[in-house]
C-alpha cells in the first residue's frame, strides 16, 4: 500500500470519525434540551396542581411533555409541536385554556409597536377601553367591541400593564379557547414565567367572560 493511498483511507476514516461524533452531539444536546423542557413544563404543572403524565419515564427524550388538565375548573392544554416547512421549519409551544363564550366573542390582543403606530395613522382602528395607559400600551381587536370593551375593565386592565414585561407575542380568545404560542421552547426561567404570567391573564380574562351573559 503507497503512501499516498494511506493517506485517502487515514482522511475517509478522520471524516467518518468527525461525522459520528457530530451525530452523537447533535443527539446528546436535543436530549439535554428536551430534558430541559420536561424540567420547565414539571414546574409549571406543579404550580397548577397538575399531574404531567410521563415525567419519571426514564425515555423522556423520545418526546415533548405534553400538560393537560384542570386549572380552576378549566381545561389547560400545554404542547410543542413542530410548524413551517423544509428550512423554515421551527418548533413552537403553544397554551390553550378553554373558557365558555359565544362564538362571536374573541379578542386579540398585543403590545403597541412601530407596525401598529404606522396602522393607525393610516386609519387602522383598535378598541377604546377608556384606560388611556392601557390604550397606548396594547392593541385590542374584537368581532364584538362592546364584548371587549366589556372584558377589559380597570382590574384586567391594570393586570396587563403589570405584566407587560412578560408579554412576549400576542394572546388570543376564539372559539372558547384563550391561546398563547411562542415560536420557542420552554426550556428556561424567563420562558417559563411568560407562560405562567399567561395562564394567569387568561384566568382573569375567564373569570370576567364568565360573568357576562351568553348571548
Amino acid at each position: 500500500m503507497d503512501s499516498q493511498t494511506q493517506t485517502q483511507i487515514i482522511a475517509i476514516i478522520g471524516a467518518f470519525l468527525f461525522l459520528a461524533l457530530f451525530i452523537f452531539l447533535i443527539i446528546k444536546i436535543m436530549r439535554w434540551q428536551k430534558k430541559k423542557v420536561w424540567t420547565h413544563t414539571g414546574v409549571i404543572a406543579d404550580t397548577l396542581n397538575i399531574i404531567l403524565d410521563g415525567r419519571d419515564d426514564p425515555k423522556f427524550y423520545k418526546r415533548f411533555p405534553v400538560l393537560s388538565g384542570k386549572y380552576k375548573n378549566r381545561q389547560i392544554n400545554i404542547y410543542t409541536e413542530m410548524r413551517g416547512s423544509g428550512k423554515h421549519r421551527h418548533y413552537v409551544t403553544v397554551l390553550q385554556i378553554a373558557c365558555a363564550s359565544h362564538t362571536d366573542n374573541t379578542l386579540t390582543i398585543w403590545k403597541e409597536g412601530f407596525f401598529s403606530k404606522i396602522g393607525k395613522a393610516f386609519g387602522m382602528q383598535d378598541i377604546v377601553t377608556g384606560f388611556d395607559d392601557f390604550d397606548k400600551r396594547f392593541v385590542l381587536r374584537s368581532k364584538n367591541p362592546d364584548f371587549a370593551q366589556k372584558v377589559f375593565n380597570q382590574k384586567v386592565c391594570d393586570k396587563f400593564l403589570d405584566s407587560a414585561k412578560l408579554i412576549g407575542t400576542s394572546l388570543y380568545f376564539e372559539n372558547g379557547y384563550f391561546s398563547y404560542t411562542e415560536q420557542l421552547l420552554i426550556a428556561n426561567d424567563k420562558t417559563r414565567e411568560r407562560y405562567l404570567n399567561a395562564i394567569d391573564l387568561f384566568t382573569l380574562l375567564a373569570e370576567k367572560i364568565e360573568t357576562l351573559p351568553r348571548n
